[in-house]
């Protein structure tokens, strides 16, 4: 890789509305909101026009939604990648959540890729981010520094975007994950840098 863009989701159903839980089918695994669908559409005219090669995402829905709406702007397929979901802390999640399966996804999603083929195994639970979900990124950014040409942008959650940027760079300098940021990397001499965080795309903002 020669440039990464790590990209939060968008903004979820139950920020804009907190009842949302009380009936939904899987209430661990929230959609975008209008304004959430808004932020990654925004997202992806952002991002349309540059070479890049791959495109990565969650497999929880807010993020699989984000990287349908890259994938209409820029006309680049997403690869659901378990290593970049939601970190699965105790404190959030009685168990491994319900989430949507593969067969949804390529019934629903025109953008998905359903030739890619994972080998991260992510378990629950994860009580320490910096340990547990850092074990799990970080070998799956090392593969694709080594495997993977060109410019990527990988689709996460807060944690995600966290623990992808320790394993780039070992630290967090110059992050701001808020909905639907954008955190650029660029190796230089054999070295990844981060070039810091944008939502200067974005028609909304929103921490949370």
């Amino acid at each position: 890789m020669r440039r990464v863009f790590l990209v939060r989701h968008g903004m979820r159903a139950d920020n804009e509305d907190p009842l949302w839980r009380l009936t939904a089918k899987r209430p661990d695994d929230p959609p975008l909101c209008a304004r959430g669908v808004q932020q990654a559409r925004e997202t992806g005219a952002y991002l349309r026009g540059r070479p890049i090669a791959a495109l990565y995402c969650s497999p929880f829905l807010r993020a699989i939604q984000t990287a349908q709406m890259i994938y209409l702007e820029t006309g680049l397929r997403f690869r659901v990648e378990p290593a970049l979901g939601e970190w699965l802390s105790p404190a959030w999640f009685d168990g491994f959540p319900e989430i949507i399966t593969p067969e949804e996804i390529r019934r629903a999603y025109s953008g998905f890729d359903p030739e890619y083929r994972s080998h991260t195994v992510v378990t629950y639970p994860e009580p320490a981010e910096e340990v547990d979900m850092f074990a799990r990124i970080r070998p799956f950014i090392q593969q694709l520094d080594r495997e993977q040409a060109g410019e990527v942008i990988l689709v996460g959650h807060g944690a995600t975007v966290t623990e992808a940027a320790r394993a780039l760079v070992g630290n967090v300098d110059g992050l701001d994950a808020k909905l639907c940021s954008i955190t650029e990397f660029e190796k230089l001499n054999g070295h990844w840098a981060c070039l810091g965080s944008t939502v200067r795309h974005l028609s909304f903002v929103a921490e949370e």
